[in-house]
C-alpha cells in the first residue's frame, strides 16, 4: 500500500512537471506566433540623413519615422537626424516607430547695426551675440571718426548663424592731404 501511494505521488509530480514544460514551450511557441519574432529587423542608421530620405528608408523595411523634437545644431544641417531611438543597429519590429531628433541648423540671430560705433563697444556687442570677429580692414573715412566701424560684412540687420566670423572694416580717420601733391593733381587737371 506504501509502495502504490509513492507510486501515485511519483506519477503525479511527474504529470505535474510534463504539464509545467509544455506550457512553458507551449506558450513560448504561441507568444512567438502572436507578437511575431521573425518579423524583427535591424535598425537602419538614420543619423546624419535628411528627414525625407530616412523617411523612403525605414519604409522599405515597414518601420515608420517620427520626429520627437527639433533642436539647433551648429554641425548638423537643417532638416538632417542629429539621433535615433532604438539606435542602429539593434532589432526592432517591422511596423514599429523609429524615433528621432532632426536639426534646425545653427541658431540665427540678426547682425547688430556697428556703423559709426568704437571697436571695444562693437566687439561687446558681437561677443553678447556669440559672433566672432573675423578679418578687420582699415580704411580712410571722412564721415567715421577714427577707430570707429565703417561697415561690417555681412551687413546690419542680415540673418546669420550664432558663431559666424564677422568682417569689420574700421576708420583710419580722414586722410591727410599734402598741399604739394594737391597742386600737382590740379596742375595736371587744368592742362
Amino acid at each position: 500500500m506504501k509502495f502504490k501511494r509513492v507510486k501515485a505521488f511519483s506519477l503525479a509530480i511527474l504529470s505535474l512537471l510534463v504539464i509545467f514544460i509544455v506550457a512553458f514551450f507551449g506558450t513560448d511557441i504561441i507568444m512567438k506566433l502572436v507578437v511575431g519574432h521573425s518579423n524583427e529587423v535591424i535598425a537602419p542608421d538614420l543619423a546624419g540623413l535628411h528627414i525625407n530620405v530616412a523617411v523612403k528608408k525605414c519604409k522599405a523595411q515597414n518601420l515608420y519615422v517620427e520626429v520627437e523634437k527639433r533642436v539647433n545644431d551648429d554641425e548638423v544641417e537643417k532638416d538632417n537626424i542629429i539621433s535615433q531611438n532604438p539606435h542602429q543597429g539593434l532589432k526592432t519590429k517591422e511596423f514599429r516607430t523609429i524615433k528621432v531628433i532632426v536639426s534646425d541648423g545653427p541658431e540665427i540671430v540678426r547682425m547688430p547695426n556697428l556703423a559709426n560705433i568704437a571697436m571695444p563697444e562693437a566687439k561687446l556687442k558681437l561677443q553678447n551675440l556669440e559672433l566672432k570677429l573675423g578679418k578687420i580692414s582699415y580704411r580712410y573715412s571722412n564721415d567715421v571718426a577714427k577707430g570707429n566701424v565703417i561697415k561690417t560684412f555681412p551687413l546690419a540687420e542680415d540673418l546669420v548663424a550664432r558663431k559666424s566670423s564677422i568682417d569689420i572694416f574700421v576708420s583710419l580717420g580722414k586722410m591727410q592731404s599734402s598741399s604739394s601733391s594737391d597742386s600737382k593733381w590740379q596742375d595736371l587737371m587744368n592742362e
